[in-house]
């Protein structure tokens, strides 16, 4: 009997990086790159247009008698159109990179190769990032330019040039992971460009109101001010726990994150509907999660100790920021892992971590309540710790003369509890959408949680306005607005200074809290119990339908038994 053709794609080439073969799909999309009659031409406009205006700047203020102030604005406009260049450009040259496979109908014939999503999505990247640079380093000569006026130093340059290339990174990131989620090439480009576009102004904005307050009061004795200050602080700031923290740790998890978080969502939308597409997106959440307790915590001591609780406050707006960013992520997840991933596990011998970091909506609830609790446990102590004048402090802290409010711990837990039973409930109410018939599509379960969630934060201020014009007292308390999480920094604020005696913002906040953690937790259960019975029912079908199928060929094996063997074709007869 002949054996059964085998289905399996052959075994893709080494695409493993710095050894052994290269990323095929990586020299296919330079060669198509580097081929474009366009992108020199391109090159040398930008180069062309970006020089003649520091020149003719640099000729026309020149002749102020202000050369080292004028080197150092030409550096500030120069790193900063680069920045504003590759946040445009980046995107915009990685969109088209999976959005035009995918209208050419070649991204399926493209994941039969062999290649896993995450090398399709590193060749891709690759690719784009190498475009990217390319024009980079050809703008680069042009930086020599603030050298002929002076104030600008050769380490200031080779600072600024380093972090542009990883805003290129990030912007290549962004744009393949917008083009792996869109369906057209047009609407992956509008996306990929107009989002950097609009949120320009508002970083460009962020790090010149960081440069003008927090590093100045830091590190008085930088003298460089406006949007690329940091270029400065980088070689002139000691080393040290404050260089180790703001201009190390700071910068890897505002950009790091991010970046991790692009990549890994390319890979997972690259992947197949039956393939493990969670792993990757919950190892991010925890690693990003762990990240910001610790470097969130280190913070709160490497401020003065009556600062440590705005500290605390604002760690506890990131992490609320980062759950819901993960209930919004999770909330795809399927009802149990296929048999495709169980298949893999086994074969792979994965442990129970792995398996609980693989596909299915409800352990993904778990973890996020999971890291709910750890960061916000973190914030906690950060806060709490980092506003005594000993202990902790000490060790890893500033030294500080004046200690923190006394009232510091219950302020923050009414922040910290608030915000962990709201997550609760965000976590609950996901989970009962997605396993609800009428809303169980992953796009529809996600809008109602996002949707659910403004209205939480701003119908209850909205009531408290209308019944605050007719009663003072309603006013004075806002006890209507409870209901909303930003309550919470009404009571934190009341309980403290002690306005008044602090007792009625503060139980309005707990009864609240208590409340979305009741109804979240009611839901949770909920959607646990049908999560069981739909996985249950799917399970019987699986089995029923392998029974028969195993029944059919047991019957077949059985009439090719039976059946007598064909008679030999009877031999040839010769002439006599």
């Amino acid at each position: 009997m002949k054996a059964p053709h085998s289905t399996r794609a052959r075994p893709a080439p080494s695409s493993g990086g710095f050894r052994g073969e290269p990323n095929p799909l990586l020299i296919r999309e330079l060669r198509q790159a580097l081929r474009l009659p366009r992108l020199p031409w391109q090159i040398a406009a930008v180069v062309a247009l970006i020089g003649l205006g520091m020149l003719s700047i640099g000729s026309l203020e020149g002749k102020q008698g202000r050369p080292a102030q004028l080197g150092v604005a030409l550096f500030q406009g120069f790193i900063s159109i680069l920045l504003a260049y590759v946040s445009l450009m980046g995107p915009a040259t990685a969109a088209g990179a999976i959005a035009s496979e995918r209208e050419g109908k070649t991204l399926e014939p493209l994941l039969l190769t062999g290649l896993s999503p995450f090398d399709i999505a590193r060749g891709k990247f690759l690719a784009a990032f190498g475009t990217i640079a390319l024009q980079v380093l050809a703008l680069f000569p042009l930086a020599a330019i603030p050298f002929l006026f002076g104030g600008v130093t050769a380490a200031e340059l080779i600072v600024a040039v380093c972090y542009v290339m990883i805003i290129a990174a990030v912007s290549v990131a962004f744009g393949l992971a917008v083009a792996s989620r869109t369906q057209t090439l047009r609407a992956a480009l509008a996306i990929s460009v107009v989002l950097p576009a609009a949120s320009l102004p508002v970083a460009f904005g962020m790090m010149f109101g960081f440069g003008e307050t927090v590093s100045r009061k830091k590190w008085p004795f930088l003298q460089a001010g406006g949007p690329i200050w940091w270029a400065s602080a980088y070689t002139s700031v000691p080393f040290g726990l404050d260089y180790v923290l703001w201009l190390v740790l700071w910068p890897l998890l505002v950009i790091g994150v991010p970046f991790w978080l692009f990549t890994t969502l390319t890979a997972s939308n690259l992947a197949g509907a039956n393939d493990d597409r969670s792993t990757g997106i919950k190892r991010w959440f925890v690693g990003a999660t762990l990240a910001l307790s610790l470097v969130g915590f280190f913070t709160c001591f490497r401020v003065d100790a009556s600062g440590a609780v705005a500290a605390a406050i604002s760690m506890q707006v990131l992490i609320a920021l980062l759950m819901l960013l993960g209930v919004a992520l999770i909330v795809g997840d399927p009802l149990a892992p296929s048999r495709l991933v169980r298949a893999r596990w086994e074969r792979l011998g994965a442990g129970p971590f792995r398996r609980f970091l693989g596909p299915g909506l409800l352990r993904g609830s778990v973890l996020i309540i999971g890291c709910a609790f750890v960061s916000l446990a973190a914030c906690f102590a950060g806060g709490v710790l980092g506003s005594s004048t000993s202990g902790l402090r000490n060790l890893i802290g500033t030294a500080s003369t004046s200690a923190g409010p006394a009232e510091t711990a219950s302020a923050l837990s009414i922040v910290v509890l608030y915000t962990f039973l709201f997550t609760m409930f965000l976590v609950g109410f996901a989970a009962f959408l997605r396993t609800r018939k009428r809303s169980a599509q992953v796009p529809v379960a996600r809008a109602w949680t996002i949707a659910v969630t403004i209205i939480a934060l701003v119908v209850p201020w909205i009531l408290f306005t209308i019944l605050g014009s007719f009663d003072r007292s309603v006013r004075d308390n806002a006890v209507f607005a409870a209901p909303s999480p930003v309550y919470a920094y009404f009571a934190f604020d009341r309980e403290l200074r002690k306005a008044g005696d602090g007792a009625e913002p503060t139980l309005a906040a707990l009864v609240a809290a208590l409340f979305w953690g009741a109804i979240g937790l009611v839901l949770l259960g909920v959607a646990w119990e049908r999560s069981r019975r739909a996985v249950a029912a799917q399970e019987r079908v699986v089995e029923t339908t392998q029974k028969k199928l195993d029944t059919e060929a047991e019957e077949d094996d059985d009439d090719d038994a039976e059946s007598p063997p064909d008679a030999p074709p009877p031999l040839p007869t010769t002439p006599s």
